[in-house]
């Protein structure tokens, strides 16, 4: 079997290894670089639109976004594919492996391709009804094609370099086929998907993240059977977003400067009108100076409207994006009303002075406010012409991608080789679980017809010795025998039924010592020995129950006693002998538990006293009923079957299995002993070879043969 499996696994193993398509991957490196920080001596803050600094996170969901690869799809054509039709299985792999262009199809036919084939499509233009529609493109000879689609009865050729046209029902195709490397004959299938089919598909095959943390740097990586293909994608997609980013950040500063130009416009004029205010007003009161004091008011009146209109310029940015409650703009608003105050405050000291110094310091603190922003604005008009053209390109592409050499699929021997190891630790695992499980007793015509073992009787499932365990375990200090408590169950209808047919074998015979035995533990022996001593005994017969297994033996406990002075015990002394023998533990049940636990169990069974004291007591008792320890575990039960008449080995349905059962039954016959028959404990009641129930029970027939058999063992048994 394990070399079945190994095959087999091995087998499928290399097909796969055959079949599989290899797995490449590519990946291209983009660099997201930081915008340079604004120069501190810029009176306010540049205009929002002029903030370039990107996110990586941001710059990666760009990548993926549908502006940027369906103009990837385009440029590569994704939405067309071509795939040369192979031959099931073995065809792509052949052809992986030839650099050279094949003869195509199998004796001429079929059309496959086994070597290096390969065509491009430019263009191919179909009706939505027939996108995603399969074509089969044929090469014919010089350098032409015929391409067909049977379901819809289409068909048209073509020359490889001119664009072909037809006219159809499902509307009109265009195609052009760039390059044709292929032998005539030679079959290709072609289909066109939707758009946004190919980008979906591309935005779920990329993998995009950045590589280390805060690192600016954007890994673009793709995996595919074709490698010039997806590094040519790759490629294509750093280019397109490249593209997108100049795009957008050249539109971005167009805005800033547009909006510059006009402050820029609107700070001159205002420029302008003080100087025209100051000339107008030295030339009708002549030319003079102001007083110390108004000259200190003039310049802080001038800071203060500066700062003023700063901030008021922050807080129309932040307005933008936030409402009246943000903490930044009720600062900024906090701000505002503080240096108004203060405004008012140089205001109101200005009223105090002579009215011509209050119209000279209004006229000079306006030209010098306005010729201070126009200067700022100069300069930032020389930082704009210097920032301009490295903000605009904010991003590079830092490694393009690279058509990989090495697939990352395992190799083709090593999975072959995989399979093989594989294989045989399957077939390993499966004949142990196939050892473990398979071949359990369900039926006891099994053991009829692989055995050729007499079965004396069917014990059915029993509900009422499933609780008694329980209590049998706890070791609970009372009598648990179905005979007592349950008469009527199936289960002592059925040692009723063995009674019957022991009586039959045993009854011209002069030893009356029985033998019950299993294979292994867990059979129900002791359940069955309990109950059945008392059943014999139901009929007036004098019955000694001897708990023989010195290795795990409980009988003592369906009787409620200890283990100790038992048979153990009774045969190292050998005297008073009644002392050890508890009496009636049932109607007409006398009992000797194992006792003790001896050293060496086998070698007490073996002695002479075991023989003797067997001699001794069978002529007090009509039935001696010995429980020992199981057959393939022990040698116990081969040293006391010499001396029974009976011998039963206890199998139990589910548990035991038919190579069990048979080896105990060789163990037993190899020491010269006969097994009269097999016991098949706890069969579950929805078997289909027996019912039981409240009024009735039918247990299992056995065959024809069955019965020669048995008339055979009782003439063995008699003679």
């Amino acid at each position: 079997m394990i070399a079945i499996i190994a095959l087999v696994t091995a087998l499928l193993g290399t097909i796969y290894a055959l079949s599989v398509s290899p797995v490449y991957e590519s990946n291209l490196l983009i660099q997201v670089k930081e915008s340079s920080p604004q120069t501190a001596d810029v009176p306010g803050n540049l205009p929002a639109a002029l903030d370039l600094k990107t996110q990586t996170s941001t710059e990666v969901e760009v990548i993926r976004s549908r502006t940027v690869l369906s103009r990837v799809v385009e440029a590569t054509k994704l939405d067309i594919v071509v795939e040369p039709k192979y031959f099931p299985l073995i065809g792509a792999s052949i052809a992986r492996g030839s650099k050279n262009i094949s003869n195509p199809g199998i004796l001429g036919q079929g059309g496959y391709v086994w070597g290096a084939e390969k065509i491009e499509i430019a263009t191919l233009n179909l009706p939505d009804s027939l996108l995603g529609k399969s074509f089969a493109l044929t090469v014919e000879d010089n350098n032409g094609f015929r391409l067909v689609q049977k379901e819809l009865g289409i068909e048209l050729n073509g020359q490889a370099g001119q664009v072909t046209r037809a006219r159809t029902d499902a509307g009109d195709i265009e195609i052009l086929v760039e390059k044709l490397a292929a032998n005539p004959g030679a079959e290709f299938k072609v289909s066109r998907i939707p758009k946004a089919q190919a980008v979906e598909q591309l935005q779920k095959s990329l993998s995009i993240s950045e590589r280390g943390r805060q690192s600016n740097i954007i890994a673009v990586s793709l995996r595919g059977s074709k490698p010039e293909q997806i590094s040519k994608v790759l490629n294509q997609v750093g280019d397109e977003y490249i593209k997108q980013n100049v795009s957008a950040k050249a539109a971005e500063a167009e805005k800033a400067l547009s909006f510059f130009k006009q402050q820029l416009a609107d700070a001159k004029k205002n420029l302008e009108n003080s100087e025209a205010k100051v000339a107008d007003l030295r030339s009708r009161n002549g030319t003079f100076d102001v007083n110390e004091e108004a000259r200190n008011l003039m310049q802080q009146s001038v800071v203060v409207q500066s700062r003023l209109v700063e901030l008021r310029q922050k807080k129309a940015e932040l307005l933008v994006r936030y409402r009246d409650e943000h903490p930044s703009v009720v600062l900024l608003t906090r701000q505002i009303q503080e240096l108004n105050n203060e405004l008012g405050n140089i205001k109101a000291k200005m009223k105090a002075l002579p009215n011509v110094d209050q119209e000279l310091v209004g006229v000079n603190r306006d030209r010098q406010l306005n010729a201070e922003m126009y200067a700022g604005l100069l300069n930032m008009g020389k930082q704009l012409g210097m920032v301009e053209p490295s903000r605009i390109a904010n991003s590079r592409i830092l490694d393009r991608a690279e058509a990989p050499f090495e697939s990352l699929n395992m190799k083709r021997s090593t999975m072959i080789a995989v399979a093989w190891l594989g294989g045989i630790m399957l077939g390993i695992v499966v004949a142990f679980l196939r050892g473990l499980f398979a071949g359990k007793i369900h039926d006891p015509r099994e053991i009829e017809n692989s055995l050729g073992l007499m079965v004396s009787a069917v014990i059915p499932h029993s509900e009422s010795q499933k609780r008694m365990y329980k209590k049998i375990r706890r070791n609970a200090k009372e009598v648990m025998l179905l005979p007592m408590d349950k008469p009527s169950e199936g289960a002592i209808e059925s040692l009723r039924i063995l009674r019957s047919t022991l009586q039959f074998l045993m009854r011209e015979s002069e030893r009356n010592i029985i033998m019950m035995t299993g294979p292994t533990p867990e059979v129900g022996k002791s359940f069955i020995s309990a109950n059945f001593a008392a059943v014999l005994a139901s009929i007036g017969k004098k019955v000694l129950l001897i708990d023989a297994d010195m290795r795990t033996g409980y009988l003592h406990r369906y009787f409620g006693l200890d283990r100790t002075n038992g048979l153990s015990d009774m045969l190292v002394t050998m005297t008073n002998i009644e002392s050890f023998i508890h009496k009636d533990v049932a109607e007409n049940v006398d009992f000797i538990s194992t006792g003790n636990f001896p050293h060496k169990p086998a070698e007490l069974l073996a002695h002479a006293n075991f023989g003797k004291l067997l001699r001794m007591l069978s002529t007090q008792y009509d039935y001696i009923l010995i429980d020992t320890a199981p057959v393939l575990d022990f040698t116990d039960a081969l040293i006391v079957g010499t001396h029974a008449q009976a011998i039963f080995n206890v199998v139990r349905e589910g548990v035991s299995s038919i190579i069990e059962a048979e080896e105990a039954v060789k163990r037993l016959s190899r020491a010269g002993l006969t097994v009269t028959g097999v016991i098949v404990n706890d069969v579950m009641p929805n078997s289909s070879r027996y019912s039981y129930g409240a009024s009735r029970y039918r247990t299992f027939t056995p065959s024809l043969e069955y019965h020669g058999r048995e008339t055979e063992r009782i003439q063995l048994l008699r003679s």
